[in-house]
């Protein structure tokens, strides 16, 4: 793949000069192993600002690397899982009818009824001065979105985009994809409730970069898909998943024996669950095997070689007992 072109989005250069980490946080310093396709990806998502939708097996990093691109770009983040009950326009605002309703009963309704509408990611992303203020010139300052509090410093986060990942799009309501594009293709929404009246609109340059993931569990709507950059993610090869295992556990703390021969089990029991047609285990399990074996090793530096088949059995196969040829093989 040529790699000629220039990058809005390059992680070996930004990874140079590292973000730094908040003074109660610390980021996700192992990071995440990009190939050129996925680099290629983000480029092209950043380039068209249309949204990048990541298809692949449960466990391949789909949504692991949202948070590492606005990590690299010292982007603010936002994440929302996505559930069979969730409504695009939670994601713009909300009306808080719980607490209004307790608060009158408490006998402590506040005057000004904006102090009940909870602005959504979106909102966050496009216009966080105005969010915060929900809208309202003299409002008192909302409660800043916890997904705010990302791990590393950002110098402006009223004038720095958003990286938003929507995960499991394939679990909301068919309506729910196209309802979600309109205020992102237009980048500005209306809020009307409770008295409020206003337009949320935002700079071109606050553009978000959207991030969604699914498991294909539901067909996606066409004219959904076509504003989409699609990026199957595939499971890495050999050497890949051993950079994955390296980003989070050195050698002296897996001895390089051990972490091949996990590998090479990895690769075992996915041939034969691919064999029985069950689900092959993923690189986020093989990552949990990596490192059961680190914290029940003998010492920091080695871990036993006769615990690998059982632990690779508990964290890699979950589908009972395997039958006797394959546990010949181990």
């Amino acid at each position: 793949m040529s790699t000629h072109y220039h990058k809005l989005f390059d992680p070996d250069l930004l990874a140079r000069t590292p973000p730094a980490p908040t003074a109660n946080q610390q980021p996700n310093t192992a990071g995440y192993e990009y190939d050129e396709a996925i680099v290629l990806a983000v480029n092209v998502a950043l380039a068209t600002g249309r949204p990048l939708l990541l298809r692949g097996e449960p466990g391949s990093g789909k949504s692991t690397l949202a948070a590492d691109v606005a990590r690299l770009k010292r982007w603010r983040y936002f994440e929302v899982v996505i559930s069979s009950k969730t409504e695009a326009s939670e994601l713009l605002w909300r009306v808080d009818q719980v607490g209004r309703i307790a608060d009158a009963q408490a006998g402590r309704l506040h005057e000004n009824p904006a102090n009940y509408i909870d602005p959504g990611v979106l909102w966050w992303a496009l216009n966080p001065a105005q969010a915060l203020r929900r809208g309202m010139a003299s409002q008192p300052a909302a409660q800043p979105l916890r997904n705010e509090q990302t791990g590393w410093v950002v110098d402006d986060p009223d004038n720095t985009p958003a990286v938003i990942l929507i995960d499991e799009i394939d679990k909301a309501e068919p309506d729910f994809p196209n309802d979600l594009l309109v205020p992102l293709g237009v980048l500005w929404f209306s809020v009307r409730a409770m008295g409020v009246d206003v337009r949320v609109d935002a700079a071109t340059h606050m553009r978000p970069l959207l991030m969604i993931t699914t498991n294909d569990e539901r067909d996606l709507p066409p004219a959904f898909m076509r504003r989409c950059i699609v990026l199957d993610l595939l499971l890495p090869d050999r050497e890949r998943l051993r950079k994955i295992v390296r980003r989070h556990l050195s050698e002296e703390q897996l001895d390089d024996t051990v972490l091949q021969r996990l590998l090479q089990r990895f690769g075992e029991l996915r041939e034969v669950a691919n064999e029985q047609r069950l689900r092959p285990p993923s690189a986020a399990e093989l990552l949990d095997a990596a490192r059961a074996l680190v914290g029940l090793g003998t010492d920091n530096r080695t871990t036993p070689l006769e615990h690998l088949e059982e632990i690779s059995k508990l964290a890699l196969w979950k589908h009972g007992r395997l039958a006797g040829a394959e546990e010949v093989a181990a």
